[in-house]
């Protein structure tokens, strides 16, 4: 396509390019003189000259007509048109593509959340598989069989009237039974007591009789109740004990003294004293009797 308006040279004689109004060098250098192109009585055209056609202004000698219109409108006159719209079409696919993209994003962020949440729910299925298989075994539950509390045997000692203690005084304590009840003069002479009396338990336990003696003495008030048990823990349990609460219900009515290290497992003999308001309590016999006893027993 051209940039401009071409014009084709004009084309003279043999010399290839000078025009028919001027002498050529042979004929100047000859001596013949040139008529002058100005002569008005010439008319006709120059012997021996050639004439060029001459192209109407404005337009292309050589051109074809479809070029004059590329060259006058700048451009190809038949596809400005579809240059527009080739434009306009190149400028709709960008949104598209642009809509595209964006829904292509927002896609995959979604399967994203959803493949984390299966792999979340995957890996938590899996965890409790294996620690269900590698763990221990649950432990088995707990039984506690509880045996039936041993019932007394024999006749409990016939006691006659007497103080409130005198007949407060338990005629059983589980499989035991009060065989002989007496008044303690030492409790009373010795440490102060109101009043005290010795009680003997016996029962049969694997075929052999077992004895058990309580001291039960009664004081003014808790204090001194309290003060006399120290001492006659010094002499029943001996110096080493552990001392705890004597509960009747959620009410905690006294103190208990028993051995430091326990009470023995076998009949070896051994000791336990506590108090009950103002009342004091001393119990020996074999160790291994003494603890179901004492839980049992009514004072």
């Amino acid at each position: 396509m051209s940039d401009g308006p071409v014009f084709p040279p004009v084309r003279g004689g043999s010399d290839g390019g000078r025009s028919g109004g001027q002498p050529a060098d042979d004929q100047l250098g000859s001596g013949t003189q040139a008529t002058p192109a100005s002569d008005a009585s010439h008319t006709g055209p120059i012997e021996g000259a050639a004439t060029a056609p001459v192209a109407p202004a404005g337009a292309l000698a050589d051109e074809p007509a479809e070029h004059l219109a590329d060259v006058i409108l700048g451009g190809d006159a038949d596809g400005n048109a579809e240059d527009d719209s080739d434009a306009a079409e190149s400028e709709a696919p960008e949104d598209a593509s642009e809509d595209q993209d964006g829904k292509k994003r927002f896609a995959w962020w979604v399967w994203a959340l959803i493949g984390g949440g299966a792999l979340l729910v995957i890996a938590g299925v899996v965890i409790a598989i294996v620690s269900s298989r590698s763990g221990a075994p649950a432990p088995a539950p707990t039984v506690t069989v509880t045996a039936d509390a041993p019932t007394p045997a024999g006749t409990p000692f016939e006691r006659g009237t007497g103080s409130e203690l005198f007949q407060a005084i338990p005629a059983t304590g589980n499989q035991f039974t009060l065989t002989a009840l007496a008044d303690n003069a030492a409790w009373v002479d010795d440490r102060d007591a109101i009043e005290a009396y010795d009680a003997t338990y016996t029962a049969t336990i694997d075929g052999a009789e077992v004895t058990l003696s309580v001291t039960i003495g009664q004081w003014g008030d808790a204090d001194e109740a309290a003060e006399a048990a120290k001492v006659v823990t010094a002499e029943t349990v001996g110096t080493d004990t552990a001392l705890s609460d004597v509960r009747a219900g959620d009410a905690v009515v006294g103190n208990l003294w028993a051995p430091l290290a326990g009470l023995p497992g076998d009949a070896t003999p051994a000791g336990l004293v506590w108090t009950n308001g103002s009342t004091v309590i001393a119990l020996t016999g074999p160790g291994d009797q003494l603890q179901r006893f004492y839980d049992g027993y009514g004072l």
